[in-house]
């Protein structure tokens, strides 16, 4: 069963593109209801005993653009610029995608002008409910890899998996002390701080991370003197003769080599090609009611 192939019998959902149609919700909860029907029709699915102490999360977004009447949408989705002289409606998509059973699991719609990928993430995190005796691992492109993300997985008791930028770059893993070699696998242990107060005490061996006003990280509040401590492995990695690629991630090395990590990560185009039929899905549709 693909999310396609049902949204073509949703009228509610986003992706369904009818200017006449009268079913587009005034906000994004309706569409996101879709998701979570689906979704209920997947535990029925049996996965291997390999699959089943895992849950494969893929986490991304994506923008589409629908045409409707201001009375049946709300002007919050509304784009005035564009290729339309009249204008058009677009909401971006972040959501979840179970890798192994090739479904969403959640999703939360925005609009376009106030999309948040990273309050997405979080917000998705928080109410995820794993499945018993199952630990969830969360991957994500760069674009998620922060230290707020990385929290709410934490907390969560979950593992997360993160592409990165290069240790090159001004990036979140820029300015750690790295071997002599290309490639490593290394574990740093981190203490984030919001103040610049020298009373607050490091632990030996822990790198100190400031976290500034601009910066989202919700388990300490900007001023204060608390602190907020992160393990995690940075993992560099070879792609081309001079290109490498990074990786963080809070899951043993004992279990999860490198080259397991590198077959996880790359697992996550599920959700893109996923993400491409909908898009497919959506200009077909939009065509058929020129």
């Amino acid at each position: 069963m693909r999310i396609s192939g049902f949204l073509s019998n949703v009228r509610g959902s986003p992706f369904y593109i009818c200017p006449k149609s009268k079913a587009f919700p005034n906000d994004a909860r309706g569409s996101e209801a879709v998701f979570h029907e689906f979704t209920s029709s997947s535990e029925k699915l049996e996965l291997s005993k390999q699959e089943q102490q895992y849950q494969y999360i893929a986490a991304d977004g994506s923008t589409t653009s629908f045409f409707s009447f201001s009375k049946y949408s709300s002007d919050d989705y509304f784009i005035s610029e564009g290729h339309s002289a009249s204008g058009f409606y677009s909401i971006h998509i972040n959501a979840f995608y179970d890798i192994n059973k090739r479904i969403y699991t959640d999703a939360i719609l925005q609009s376009a002008h106030k999309k948040d990928e990273f309050l997405a993430f979080c917000q998705l995190v928080d109410r995820h409910i794993p499945h018993p005796d199952q630990r969830t691992i969360f991957i994500g492109d760069r674009g998620y890899c922060s230290y707020n993300n990385m929290a709410h997985v934490i907390e969560k008791e979950q593992y997360f998996v993160f592409r990165t930028k290069d240790i090159t770059s001004k990036g979140l893993i820029g300015n750690f002390v790295f071997p002599d070699s290309d490639t490593f696998d290394i574990t740093v242990d981190v203490t984030l701080t919001r103040s610049h107060r020298k009373s607050i005490k490091i632990k030996d061996g822990f790198y100190r991370r400031y976290v500034d006003q601009a910066a989202s990280f919700d388990y300490i509040k900007y001023g204060s003197e608390d602190t907020y401590d992160l393990t995690f492995r940075i993992v560099r990695f070879p792609i081309s003769e001079d290109t490498y690629e990074c990786l963080v991630t809070n899951l043993p090395e004992k279990n999860f080599p490198v080259e397991k990590l590198k077959e996880i990560y790359n697992s996550r185009w599920g959700i893109e090609s996923s993400f491409l039929k909908i898009e497919i899905y959506d200009w077909i549709k939009s065509l058929s009611q020129l």
